[in-house]
């Protein structure tokens, strides 16, 4: 397998303007490498990843566009790849500074906390983007398996299924 950007890592390189043309430009590469990412073997996923590489193109989308949500979102679940949920935390926190009831925010929120063995805290995230959209399947798997490795099988089962429902 081969590293994801290849040789288009020189054309963002060469973006000079700081205009809303660049961040279109460097977010078409961040997505063609993240596509690189879930097109990933399972086996094996994220192995060969260039987070780095991201999140340095991140930089420079926050750099034109500071309070960048989209730009900030991506850059925390980058830096959750990398082991870095602390890191993550300043993110998704910036985000909810600007927004307290983003959802996908409050849900990757929970996910960093629980990475840090957080759990009581993570729940607490995880709740509130599930009471903002109680369809979130993303936020309902998330809590079941925080409540799969509290020992909570049942309860688990259940916000499985309302995922299961939920993601079709």
């Amino acid at each position: 397998m081969t590293k994801a950007g290849g040789s288009k890592g020189s054309r963002v390189s060469r973006i000079a303007d700081t205009g809303k043309e660049s961040v279109e430009l460097l977010f078409d590469e961040i997505t063609t490498r993240m596509n690189a990412l879930s097109d990933d073997d399972p086996g094996d996923a994220g192995q060969d990843f260039d987070y780095g590489g991201v999140i340095g193109l991140l930089d420079q989308v926050l750099a034109i566009e500071p309070g960048s949500r989209k730009g900030l979102n991506y850059k925390g679940i980058m830096l959750m790849g990398m082991g870095e949920q602390a890191k993550a935390l300043e993110c998704f926190n910036a985000i909810l500074k600007t927004n307290p009831g983003d959802s996908e925010a409050l849900n990757n929120k929970a996910i960093a906390l629980y990475g840090l063995g957080k759990t009581k805290e993570a729940m607490k995230y995880v709740d509130k983007a599930i009471e903002i959209d109680k369809r979130y399947a993303d936020a309902l798997m998330n809590k079941a398996v925080m409540l799969y490795d509290k020992g909570e099988m049942e309860e688990a089962r259940k916000y499985l299924a309302r995922a299961n429902v939920c993601d079709r």
